[in-house]
């Protein structure tokens, strides 16, 4: 046996560490998916927005600038976790292999899906630091074309007739 063996084994052993170690943080993702179940609603707009656009999805801090559907939330399993640009993208590539066009960033007692906050009062919500991703669906001109519609018979019903 020369001296170089004992070498070329503990590189074989450092290197199916690696492979372990990498193939463990893939399969046990922080991240979680909860699908939207709830009634199609006119989610809130907001006259312009800021998005970061270097993600798989654009990623907004306050509510975008045209009309959505949202389809779910991403939230990272550690409630008290600081998402940073690595976690972000994480939560940006998660959204689109859902099929969502974007995601909205949800903050301590704006957590979930309530309009305007989902935590006050909540007994579920663990930690009021919880950071969500909302995933979101651009609505279509059709979609937008219809609701429109539907709000002018509401508001003059001759128009309906």
């Amino acid at each position: 046996m020369n001296s170089k063996e004992p070498m070329k084994n503990n590189n074989r052993l450092s290197a199916l560490l690696v492979i372990l170690a990498l193939g463990y943080v893939v399969a046990c993702t922080p991240m979680r998916f909860s699908e939207f179940s709830g009634r199609n609603r006119s989610w809130p707009v907001a006259s312009g927005a800021m998005a970061e656009k270097q993600f798989a999805v654009p990623v907004y801090r306050g509510w975008p600038e045209r009309p959505y559907h949202v389809t779910g939330s991403i939230r990272f399993e550690d409630p008290q976790k600081y998402w940073d640009d690595g976690i972000i993208k994480m939560a940006a590539s998660m959204a689109k292999g859902r099929g969502g066009d974007a995601i909205v960033m949800r903050y301590g007692s704006e957590y979930g899906v309530g309009m305007i906050t989902g935590a006050i009062g909540d007994p579920k919500v663990m930690s009021m630091n919880q950071i969500t991703a909302l995933v979101i669906k651009w609505k279509s001109q059709s979609e937008i074309a219809s609701e429109e519609a539907s709000v002018d018979r509401l508001v003059d019903p001759k128009n309906g007739s």
